[in-house]
């Protein structure tokens, strides 16, 4: 007798979700003393929350469907992870960030406004497939950023330093979860497609252009080659 395995995660791992003191970073410098690197990364903590607990929007209601107890266990796991990553992010955003950049809270409100349209008016395996994209991209960044962590964070503020590996580490400990619920619920390859389509053009490509742009003109880099080519 064949059992039909639904989860592809390997060993379930829970991790505590550290305090982080952000009152002596600079927004600007955190990153090795680097401007553009460290507008790189405030511009995905900018992005992240609203997309952190949009995924669980997605999840929760689907938890009930869901018959196989190792995956229904999985989906309450990435939820009581994602909903740290988004709140410790949001905590940074606003310590530090909306009040030295005040228009990226103006951003994050429109944003989240875009997100209720798509929980409301997109089909279930779409908006599901939205989620599977996006766990994609975080696993790939998550791993290369463990993997040559001073390619990307070299001198970078300690606490900061925590906040991305702590999100990476768990970020990879629950990659599969969304694609196997996308999977167990009947979701095909087009849909997934459709869902990468869906985050690079509407969420990822905007969010980033728009952010880095704002913050590239708040300091004075927008029109300096230098700036740009440090990325």
């Amino acid at each position: 007798m064949t059992i039909e395995m639904h989860s592809s995660t390997p060993v379930e791992l829970e991790f505590p979700a550290p305090a982080f003191d952000f009152s002596e970073c600079d927004p600007a410098t955190w990153n090795g003393g680097s401007r553009p690197k460290s507008h790189f990364w405030n511009t995905m903590s900018s992005l992240l929350p609203n997309i952190e607990f949009c995924a669980i929007r997605s999840l929760v209601p689907l938890a009930p469907l869901i018959a196989d107890e190792k995956l229904r266990r999985e989906v309450g796991q990435f939820c009581a992870q994602e909903a740290p990553h988004g709140t410790a992010h949001s905590h940074f955003n606003v310590q530090r960030l909306h009040s030295r950049y005040p228009k990226l809270a103006g951003i994050e409100a429109w944003e989240r406004g875009m997100y209720t349209w798509f929980a409301r008016h997109l089909p279930r395996s779409l908006f599901l497939a939205l989620f599977v994209a996006v766990e994609h991209w975080t696993a790939a960044f998550s791993q290369y950023g463990l993997e040559e962590p001073c390619d990307w964070f070299d001198g970078c503020d300690a606490t900061m330093f925590s906040l991305w590996e702590w999100h990476a580490v768990e970020e990879l400990a629950h990659k599969a979860v969304c694609y196997d619920v996308f999977r167990y619920l009947g979701g095909r390859y087009l849909s997934q497609v459709a869902g990468m389509m869906l985050l690079l053009f509407a969420v990822m490509l905007p969010g980033i252009a728009l952010r880095m742009t704002y913050l590239f003109w708040k300091d004075g880099m927008l029109f300096k080659p230098r700036a740009h080519f440090s990325l």
